[in-house]
């Protein structure tokens, strides 16, 4: 039984070599890469009467992927963590079709800058490096080209927000680290100013101590002398972030 994965790809932009190379009427025009000496890399056009096949085909944004001469032969550059594309900046390791080596794209020769900012923290860096992009012309849609630790990919930009300068009392405004949803089925923007979690009946003289929101929580702030209310301080208590439940553990220190 043969297994296909696909995927939905937009037809890739027509390589600027081959626009130059203007192949005559009945061959196919593919980039190749030469490379005399490690690291002495260069990109020309070729007019071939048939291309190798492939199945990493219209995979690259720009053209199809790079060939190399290999055992006499065109046939597609292919890479992994281990194997990385030759020619610094040249090309840049796709890697979407896991499972099977990726193969190496050229990366976009203009080098264009997309909106927005790369996360600065991603938590799966993984244990491989690989180039997986060079420049945000090497990512599909808005995503851009971040750098993670020893490995180049393509990830979404950092979502912009803006919160109000003042939310109003008793309500916070939602950051990106904060959960959107809650249990209810209720969600809501980045941005948006979401009430606060309803409070417990203790009576606190000087008013609840706030937590990372800015929202009231089930605590009393401490007096200047750290006496006052000592009995009606909570020892314990669990917020409940998936609306909205305090739950005291031990009441009173007695």
């Amino acid at each position: 039984m043969s297994v296909c994965v696909c995927l939905a790809l937009a037809e890739p932009s027509q390589d600027s070599l081959c626009v130059q190379k203007d192949c005559p009427a009945g061959q196919l025009c593919r980039v190749v890469m030469e490379c005399p000496s490690p690291g002495m890399c260069s990109l020309k056009a070729e007019c071939l009467v048939e291309a190798p096949h492939s199945w990493h085909l219209d995979l690259c944004i720009v053209g199809h992927p790079i060939l190399e001469m290999r055992d006499g032969v065109l046939s597609n550059t292919l890479c992994n963590a281990s194997l990385p594309c030759p020619g610094s900046g040249l090309a840049y390791c796709n890697d979407e079709l896991w499972g099977v080596l990726g193969a190496c794209c050229r990366s976009n020769p203009d080098s264009p800058v997309k909106p927005g900012q790369c996360l600065t923290d991603f938590s799966d860096h993984g244990f491989y490096c690989i180039d997986a992009c060079n420049n945000d012309g090497d990512c599909r849609d808005t995503w851009k080209c971040c750098q993670y630790g020893c490995k180049r990919i393509c990830r979404p930009p950092q979502v912009e927000y803006t919160c109000p300068s003042l939310c109003g009392e008793n309500t916070y405004c939602l950051r990106p680290e904060m959960p959107r949803c809650w249990a209810t089925g209720q969600c809501f923007s980045l941005g948006d100013c979401v009430a606060c979690d309803p409070v417990c009946g203790l009576e606190c003289p000087r008013g609840y101590v706030n937590d990372s929101r800015g929202c009231p929580i089930c605590q009393c702030r401490p007096s200047v002398n750290n006496t006052e209310n000592l009995f009606s301080k909570p020892q314990l208590f669990w917020l409940d972030y998936n609306r909205h439940h305090v739950v005291i553990i031990s009441t009173f220190l007695f």
